[in-house]
C-alpha cells in the first residue's frame, strides 16, 4: 500500500515540499527527506511498529534532549493533534528535523569521534531509569524476532549446509554464556544499533546520533561492540580510544567482550532472518551474515578488542 505523502504532511500542517528525496543508505522503513525552503525534515513510516514501543522511543528521545549531549538526537515533532506518532494504513509515521552532517568515513580520526559519541551516549543513558527502555534485549536469541518461530529449524531447511548446522549447535551455547553475563554485569539502556550509518559528522565533530528504534536494555557496553563491526585492528583501537574518553570498562566487562561480539554476530543473522520472514530481505542477506558469524566464531580468541 502506497504512502499518501500529501495527506500525511497535512497531519503536521505542512503543504507541498520543495524537494523530496530518499536516503542514500538502506533502511527497513519508508523514509523521505523533505525540504520546505530552508527547512529540512525527515518523515519516517514504520511498517510493523508496536505503538507502545514507538511511544517509549519518543519518551527516551525527549529525555536525551535534556541531557546536555554534545550531539543532537532526532526528537519527534508533534503533529497538530499533539501526538508524535501518526497512525496510517501502512504504519506509524513520525516527523523530525533533518540534522546536519554526513555519515563518517572509516578513517581513524572519524572512528575515534564515533567512539567518543558512543562513550558519551553510554554515560548519559546510564543516568536514565531502566523503565524508560523501549525494549528489553535480555532474551534468548531465538526470540528476538517473534514473527519467526523455530528459527534454527527454519534456517536449516531454507539454507541447508554447514553454516546452518553450526548455528543450531553453537547459538544456544553462546546464548547461555550471554545470559549468565547479563545476570552479573551492569545493564542499562543502550542505543542497540550504533553503526556509522546512524551517525552524522559536521565541522569535525559528531553532530547527530540517529535511529533509536531498537534502543533497549542490555549490557552497558553493547554499543561499543556494535561499533566494532567491519573494523581493522587500527580502526578498532581508534574507536576504543574515543569511547574511553567517557566510559571505562571493568576487567569483567573486558573479559566479556569476545562473547558479546559473537553473540551480536549471530543476532545479526537471526534479525535478518526475521526481516526476510517479513518480506524485506533475501535468503542471501541471511547467508552472508550467517557465514560471517561462523567465520568469526572459528577464528578463535578475539584478541584485537
Amino acid at each position: 500500500m502506497a504512502v499518501d505523502l500529501q495527506a500525511l504532511l497535512r497531519k503536521w500542517g505542512l503543504g507541498t515540499p520543495s524537494e523530496i528525496a530518499a536516503p542514500s543508505n538502506g533502511t527497513n522503513n519508508w523514509v523521505r527527506l523533505l525540504r520546505f525552503g530552508a527547512d529540512g525534515y525527515v518523515l519516517r513510516v514504520q511498517h510493523h511498529a508496536d505503538p507502545s514501543k514507538v511511544d517509549a522511543e519518543h519518551r527516551l528521545l525527549a529525555e536525551l534532549t535534556r541531557c546536555g549531549l554534545s550531539f543532537d538526537v532526532p526528537a519527534p515533532i508533534p503533529a497538530t493533534d499533539g501526538t508524535t506518532a501518526v497512525v496510517t494504513p501502512v504504519g506509524l509515521a513520525t516527523l523530525s528535523r533533518q540534522l546536519p552532517g554526513a555519515h563518517p568515513a572509516r578513517s581513524e580520526r572519524e572512528l575515534e569521534l564515533a567512539g567518543r559519541a558512543a562513550g558519551e551516549l553510554c554515560a548519559a543513558l546510564a543516568e536514565l531509569p531502566l523503565e524508560l527502555a523501549p525494549s528489553d534485549w535480555r532474551r534468548p536469541l531465538d526470540t528476538i524476532r517473534p514473527e519467526l518461530t523455530e528459527v534454527y529449524a527454519v534456517l536449516r531447511r531454507e539454507l541447508p549446509g554447514a553454516a546452518s548446522e553450526w548455528l543450531a549447535k553453537r547459538a544456544p551455547e553462546i546464548d547461555l554464556a550471554m545470559q549468565e553475563l547479563r545476570q552479573r554485569l551492569p545493564v542499562q539502556i543502550v542505543h542497540g544499533d550504533f553503526g556509522l550509518s546512524n551517525l552524522l559528522i559536521a565541522d569535525g565533530r559528531v553532530s547527530a546520533v540517529l535511529d533509536f528504534e531498537i534502543a533497549g536494555l542490555d549490557l552497558r557496553f553493547a554499543d561499543l561492540v556494535t561499533g566494532f563491526a567491519h573494523s581493522t585492528p587500527e580502526q578498532l583501537t581508534a574507536f576504543r580510544r574515543g569511547y574511553a574518553a567517557f566510559t571505562i570498562l571493568s576487567a569483567d566487562e573486558e573479559a566479556a567482550l569476545p562473547t558479546m561480539v559473537r553473540h551480536r554476530a549471530i543476532g545479526s543473522a537471526i534479525w535478518r532472518a526475521g526481516v526476510w520472514k517479513a518480506g524485506h530481505a533475501t535468503l542471501d542477506d541471511i547467508r552472508v551474515r550467517l557465514e560471517a558469524a561462523r567465520e568469526l566464531d572459528r577464528s578463535g580468541p578475539i584478541t584485537a578488542l
